[in-house]
């Protein structure tokens, strides 16, 4: 489960439409319970999609995720998630997504516009794709 307030789920909207029709990416930074596995969001952090197609990939920066990075370990929290919307597609990971996933215990969040704009997470474990609940 992820918990999510309104305000970040709200960021993570006017993100992906302020930068459609590009795809939007970026980190979660929060904690994660150690029993529950639940990720707690404190912070969204923007990162830039490098990718040279960013209509419909997305790559992000190195150095933006370094200084994700070292704002997370400053204010003893940790990277949990990342997300990144799908301006034309469905909130839902698609192939090229599935090949950078590393760390089944990471929301994975996806905003679409592809309607009315969406947020779904996801866990997922060697390829298999779980919906994560998130609470507000």
């Amino acid at each position: 489960m992820i918990h999510l307030n309104k305000k970040l789920y709200e960021k993570l909207i006017h993100n992906a439409k302020y930068h459609y029709p590009n795809e939007c990416c970026g980190y979660l930074i929060g904690k994660q319970n150690p029993l529950t596995l639940d990720n707690h969001i404190n912070e969204i952090f923007e990162i830039k999609n490098i990718h040279q197609n960013p209509q419909h990939f997305f790559i992000l920066d190195p150095k933006d995720q370094l200084k994700a990075f070292q704002k997370a370990k400053k204010q003893n929290l940790d990277i949990v998630g990342i997300f990144h919307s799908h301006p034309f597609s469905e909130a839902y990971p698609s192939s090229e997504d599935l090949k950078y996933i590393y760390d089944n215990r990471q929301s994975y969040c996806i905003i679409s516009l592809k309607s009315e704009p969406i947020i779904l997470s996801y866990r997922i474990d060697t390829k298999k794709i779980y919906k994560e609940k998130i609470k507000f």
